[in-house]
C-alpha cells in the first residue's frame, strides 16, 4: 500500500511539475508580451515604476480595481491590560477594638449585601461601651427631668420669688402714694395750709391757760378770807383745830394751783410767741415738705431694697435653669457619643458580642481570620479581617505608546474582550490617563472604568482593550488588498489605462473594516489595484 501511493505521488509531481512551469511562463510571455500592435494608442513608458500589461494578460491574470474613495475611518488604539477591582470601590475591615473571633460567616469569593455580618466578635471593651451607653441613657432622662422641673418653676416661679414679687409690689405702692403724698404737701405749703394751724393751737392753748389761772386765782381768793375766818374761830374755839388744817390745805393748794396755773399760762404765751415767728418765717411748711420728702425716699429706698431682693430671687432660679440646662446638653452629647460608639461597634450586646458587617455591597476578596483568633489594630495580631470590593464595576489598565497619545483622554469610549468570555465585548470609558510616562516601558498608563453588572470580569484577568479614539479627518481610502510591502514600503499600483499600470509608495493610516486610510501618495479617483497586483510586482518594462 506504501508502494502505491510512493507511485502516485511521483505520478502527480511529474504532470504537476510541467503544468506550473507552463502556467508561469504563459503569464509571464502574457505580461512582457506586450507590442505597440497590442495597444497603438498607448502612451511610450518611461519610468522604472511602470508596467504595461496586454489585454489578454489582463484577462488571464484577472487584474481587478477599485477608485480611490474619500471616508473618515473611526480611529481606535488596541493596547492589553489588566482587570482589577477599583481601589476606591473596596473596603478594608479591620476590627473596631480588641476581642476574640467567635465564629466566621463568608469565604473568599462570597458576595455579600450592605450591613451583612462576616463575622462575630467577643470583645471586653464592647461590654463596656454597652455599659457607658446604658449609664449615659439613664443620665440623660435625669438631666431632662431636672431641667423640665427648673424650666416649671422659671415660668411660674418659687416661693421665694413670689414673696420676693409681692414686697416689691407693694414697695412699689408705697412709692407711689409717697410721691402723691409729697406733691400734696408741697402744694399745700405753696398756698400756706400748713402755717395757720400750729399758731392758731397755740393760742387756744394760751386762752386756756388764762381760763385755768384765772379760776385758780379766784379759788385762791376764796380760800384765804376762809382760812383767816377759821383762824379766828379757832381762836375762839368755835372750830377745832382740825378744820383750821382743812382751811390751811385747801389754801396751800390754791396757791399751788395759781402757781401751776401762772407757769402754763406763761409758756403758752412763750409757745404763741414762737408759732408767731415760725408763721412768718414759714418754718413749719418746710418741716412738713422735709418730712414728706423723707418718707418718699424711705419708700424708694425700700423699693430698690425688693427690687433687688426680687431680682436675687429669679437670679437663683434662672442659675438653677441655666446649671440643668448645661447639665442637660452635656449629658445629651455624653449619649449621642455613646450612641454612635454603639453603632460604629454594630450594636453589641451587653455579653460584649458584635457583629462585623460589610459598609459595602461587594466581593470577599480577602479573609484573614479564622473562629478563635485574637484581633485589634496593632502589629502583633491581625489588623485587616477582611476586604471587599464593588465589583458592580472593574478598573482595566493599558499602556499606551507614545505614538498614540495625542488620540487617548479621560472620557472616551473603549471596548474590551476577555479570553473567558471570547464572544463577549464589555464596555466602558476612560477614567484616567497618567500626567507621565513609566520610565520602565516608556508608555503611558490608562485606566478604563468597565460596567460589570453580571460579575463576569475578575480580579487579575488579561483583556484586550480598543481605545475609541474618534473620528479621523476625511481622508484616501483603499482596499486592504490594494497594499503591496517592500521591506519596510508600502506601495499600490495605480491603473492609468491601457494596461499600463504605476507603482506608487504610500503612507497609511488607520485600518478599520478591510481599509486603510491614506495619509500621502493617492488621490481620489485614481484606480488602484486590489486583484492580480502579484503578477505586476517584478514585472517592471526597461526603457
Amino acid at each position: 500500500m506504501n508502494m502505491n501511493a510512493g507511485t502516485d505521488l511521483k505520478k502527480y509531481i511529474n504532470v504537476g511539475i510541467p503544468v506550473v512551469v507552463a502556467v508561469s511562463v504563459g503569464c509571464l510571455l502574457l505580461v512582457l508580451g506586450h507590442t505597440p500592435d497590442s495597444h497603438a494608442d498607448a502612451p511610450a513608458v518611461q519610468s522604472t515604476d511602470t508596467v504595461s500589461v496586454s489585454s489578454v494578460g489582463e484577462n488571464v491574470v484577472r487584474v481587478q480595481t477599485e477608485p480611490v474613495r474619500l471616508e473618515a475611518l473611526q480611529s481606535k488604539i488596541d493596547v492589553t491590560g489588566t482587570v482589577s477591582f477599583p481601589s476606591d470601590e473596596s473596603v478594608k475591615i479591620s476590627p473596631r477594638l480588641q476581642g476574640r473571633v467567635r465564629q466566621v460567616y463568608v469565604r473568599e469569593g462570597d458576595y455579600v449585601k450592605v450591613g451583612q455580618p462576616l463575622a462575630l466578635l467577643d470583645s471586653v471593651d464592647a461590654a463596656t461601651a454597652q455599659t457607658t451607653y446604658v449609664q449615659n441613657e439613664n443620665l440623660l432622662q435625669l438631666a431632662k427631668i431636672a431641667l423640665d422641673r427648673n424650666e416649671t418653676l422659671y415660668h411660674l416661679g418659687t416661693p421665694e420669688v413670689t414673696q420676693a414679687q409681692a414686697a416689691f409690689d407693694q414697695a412699689k405702692a408705697n412709692t407711689a402714694f409717697s410721691q402723691d403724698a409729697l406733691d400734696k404737701i408741697k402744694l399745700q405749703a405753696k398756698i400756706g395750709g400748713f402755717t395757720q394751724q400750729p399758731l392758731a393751737d397755740a393760742r387756744t392753748a394760751v386762752a386756756n391757760a388764762w381760763s385755768s389761772f384765772a379760776q385758780a386765782q379766784a379759788n385762791l381768793d376764796a380760800a384765804q378770807p376762809a382760812y383767816d375766818r377759821m383762824v379766828k374761830l379757832v381762836d375762839i374755839g368755835v372750830n377745832s383745830k382740825s378744820d383750821l388744817e382743812a382751811a390751811q390745805n385747801t389754801l396751800t393748794n390754791a396757791k399751788v394751783a395759781v402757781d401751776a396755773d401762772q407757769q402754763i399760762l406763761t409758756l403758752a404765751k412763750q409757745s404763741v410767741a414762737r408759732e408767731e415767728k415760725a408763721y412768718s418765717s414759714n418754718l413749719y411748711a418746710d418741716q412738713q415738705v422735709r418730712a414728706a420728702q423723707n418718707t418718699y425716699q424711705q419708700s424708694q429706698l425700700q423699693q430698690t431694697a425688693a427690687a433687688q431682693a426680687l431680682q436675687l430671687a429669679r437670679a437663683a432660679i434662672l442659675t438653677n435653669l441655666q446649671q440643668s440646662q448645661s447639665d442637660y446638653k452635656a449629658a445629651l452629647a455624653n449619649f449621642q457619643n455613646s450612641r454612635n460608639a454603639m453603632t460604629l461597634l454594630g450594636n453589641p450586646q451587653a455579653d460584649g458580642s458584635m457583629q462585623i458587617t460589610s459598609p459595602i455591597a461587594g466581593v470577599v476578596v480577602e479573609r484573614d481570620v479564622n473562629p478563635g483568633q485574637v484581633v485589634d489594630q496593632s502589629q502583633m495580631t491581625p489588623w485587616q479581617m477582611f476586604v471587599v470590593s464593588n465589583n458592580n464595576t472593574v478598573w482595566v489598565e493599558g499602556d499606551v505608546y507614545e505614538k498614540d497619545i495625542a488620540a487617548v483622554r479621560a472620557g472616551q469610549p473603549v471596548s474590551i474582550h476577555v479570553d473567558a468570555y471570547p464572544a463577549r465585548q464589555f464596555s466602558g470609558t476612560i477614567l484616567y490617563v497618567a500626567p507621565t510616562l513609566n520610565a520602565t516601558t516608556r508608555a503611558l498608563d490608562v485606566r478604563a472604568q468597565i460596567a460589570n453588572p453580571e460579575g463576569l470580569l475578575k480580579n487579575g484577568m488579561f483583556a484586550e482593550m480598543s481605545i475609541h479614539s474618534g473620528n479621523s479627518a476625511v481622508s484616501p481610502v483603499i482596499p486592504v488588498d490594494a497594499v503591496q510591502h517592500d521591506a519596510d514600503t508600502d506601495y499600490v499600483y495605480v491603473a492609468q489605462g491601457n494596461g499600463v499600470y504605476v507603482r506608487k509608495n504610500v503612507q497609511l493610516g488607520v485600518e478599520k473594516n478591510g481599509s486603510y486610510a491614506v495619509t500621502s501618495g493617492l488621490e481620489p479617483g485614481q484606480k488602484v489595484v486590489t486583484a492580480g497586483a502579484i503578477f505586476l510586482g517584478g514585472q517592471v518594462e526597461s526603457d
